[in-house]
Parts: structure tokens; C-alpha cells; sequence
């Protein structure tokens, strides 16, 4: 059976009552979990895309790509600070290009981070969930569906970083595997949630993935615009990039 593989990054703070980090605008306070499908046969080709891409930038010397040191042409991409109005544009216009022409699906579940907290937080204080076990479980839910639409079998791929928070998301996997959804029977019967038995036939394995994997980097880029998107209905990616300076 063929593969659709699912790159999953993270943007913002999972506590909902934690304030945006500073530059993402007074409005702008979400939790994402999210990135790109990717059919498994596909993935050779992608790979040398972005290796392409590499060689096309070697001031690039091997630095994953990612969406906020580019935005804000820092670590790895201060040379992006050296470059000229023109070669600059180049680079912009060529990341563009690049997502543009990957064979790949972007999908995300954003969560406002205010208003999670006034919907929820009276009610369950304390005992409310985290803001990533409800976009894991949205988000993962949204790719089964894509897999069983295609016939696929799902594999899930989570960046490495917080070994906690890693392990958070491993047992919301296992927990749509045992039981289904968690979320309220009545409350959520108008999105057709998928049952136990379809997570078990479609959801194949669950994997870590380190910042250097390249579609994990890719999972990256297309992340911040999926969520910003939303927030900014005239916000559109690459002119935003040269707007922020990288």
C-alpha cells in the first residue's frame, strides 16, 4: 500500500496563557502543530529539489532552513544582511519557487490562544488541556482523512526538540490508535470524526525527526504562513519575508 507521509513542526507557545513572542504582533497569539503531506514515492524527487537549492545558495554552508532566522536574517542566515536589494530578492523568489514546485500538501490546525483560554478556561482551570493535544489530534485527524481519501497508509513525523513535549505527542498518537478522538461526542459529530478502527488501519508509525531532515525544513517554512494567514488576510508570504528583512 502506498505511503503519504506527514511532516509535523510546531509555532507558538502550547500554554495558552503565555504571551506571543515579541515581533509576532499584539493580534497574532496562536499554538500550531502542522507542515506538509507528502506522498512516500515522492520524496527522492523533493529531496533533490532542496538539495538543488543548497547548491544554489552555498552561503547557505549546510544550515537548515527555518522560517524565523531567515525572517529575521539571523544565526545562519545573517548574510542574508550583506545582500543586495536585488540578490536578496533573488533568494526570496527562489524559496518561493522552491515550496511552490515541491509535490506536497500543506496542512495545519492554528489555535488563537485567547480565545482557547476564555472558551475553555473557566471551565476546566487547571484541568485544561494543553493547546498541542488538541491540534495534534485536529491536524493528525485532517492527514488520516487525506490518507484514506488516497488509499495510503499515514506515517507521522514530529521535530525533535523538547524530549517532554515529544513524548506528549507520542501518547496523543497512541491514544487515537486505542480510543478515537477525545473530544465531545455531540459537540464534534458535525466534522465526521473518524472512529478508533480507521486511526488503527490508516496510521502506520510515529517518528522524531531532527531540524537537518530536509522536509522537516520544509514542514518549517510552510508553517508560519499557514498560521499567519489567518491572522493577516493580507498577508502573503514572500512579500511579508522582504518586508520583515529575510
Amino acid at each position: 500500500m502506498a505511503i503519504v507521509n506527514f511532516y509535523m513542526d510546531k509555532s507558538g507557545d502550547r500554554n495558552p496563557q503565555h504571551q506571543p513572542p515579541e515581533g509576532w504582533g499584539a493580534n497574532c497569539h496562536w499554538f500550531a502543530l502542522g507542515g506538509v503531506l507528502i506522498d512516500g514515492e515522492a520524496e527522492e524527487e523533493a529531496r533533490g529539489s532542496i538539495l538543488a537549492f543548497h547548491e544554489r545558495w552555498p552561503q547557505l554552508r549546510g544550515a537548515p532552513l527555518h522560517s524565523y532566522e531567515i525572517r529575521n536574517k539571523r544565526d545562519g542566515f545573517h548574510w542574508l544582511r550583506d545582500l543586495g536589494t536585488t540578490e536578496f530578492q533573488r533568494f526570496m523568489d527562489d524559496i518561493r519557487d522552491l515550496l511552490s514546485a515541491l509535490p506536497l500538501v500543506g496542512l495545519a490546525c492554528v489555535i488563537d490562544g485567547p480565545g482557547y483560554d476564555a472558551r475553555y478556561g473557566a471551565q476546566y482551570a487547571d484541568q485544561r488541556w494543553m493547546m498541542c493535544k488538541t491540534a495534534f489530534c485536529i491536524a493528525v485527524e485532517r492527514a488520516t482523512k487525506y490518507a484514506m481519501d488516497r488509499g495510503s497508509r499515514l506515517r507521522i513525523y514530529v521535530e525533535r526538540s523538547n524530549l517532554s513535549a515529544e513524548q506528549d505527542l507520542r501518547a496523543y498518537y497512541e491514544a487515537l490508535r486505542m480510543d478515537g478522538h477525545p473530544f465531545n461526542e455531540g459537540r464534534s459529530a458535525g466534522y465526521q470524526p473518524l472512529a478508533a478502527e480507521d486511526y488503527r488501519t490508516t496510521l502506520l508509525d510515529f517518528h522524531g525527526k531532527f531540524k537537518s531532515s530536509p522536509l522537516m525544513q520544509i514542514a518549517d517554512l510552510m508553517l508560519w504562513p499557514l498560521c499567519r494567514g489567518g491572522y493577516d488576510t493580507t498577508y502573503h508570504p514572500t512579500p511579508t519575508y522582504r518586508r520583515q528583512g529575510g
